[in-house]
């Protein structure tokens, strides 16, 4: 396998590795999910152990407890209502430091917010 075949296996998260993240994301377990939709919570680690996806109606019920499509499941990607996708993924991602950021007192947030912008301009200067 290529060398960029192997980054993109790592960095790519398949069904079950997205339905963790959005399991942590909504402050659920793995066995309320499981009970809710219907199957066994053994089910989420041997899926993402084998990189399996569920019958299409165990995924429509686990994505409607999980507030998403099925879509963004399997693919990763959401289609907008203007017809343009972008990556999920990166939204869950950093969910996580926005709610972190949320924590952070009102009058430290602006120190936050101009540090990020002197690093991306430092970024997009450089290429």
């Amino acid at each position: 396998m290529k060398i960029y075949g192997k980054i993109r296996q790592n960095i790519c998260m398949n069904f079950w590795e997205r339905v963790d993240a959005l399991i942590v994301d909504k402050n659920l377990t793995r066995k309320a999910l499981a009970q809710d939709a219907g199957f066994n919570v053994s089910n989420i680690g041997k899926g993402i152990t084998n990189n399996n996806i569920p019958a299409a109606d165990t995924a429509v019920r686990i994505a409607k407890i999980l507030g998403t499509s099925v879509e963004y499941l399997v693919t990763g990607e959401e289609v907008s209502t203007r017809k343009h996708s972008y990556k999920m993924d990166d939204y869950y991602k950093y969910s996580k430091i926005i709610k972190a950021l949320n924590n952070i007192p009102e009058e430290s947030r602006s120190s936050v917010e101009l540090f990020l912008n002197d690093l991306s301009s430092k970024y997009h200067s450089s290429k």
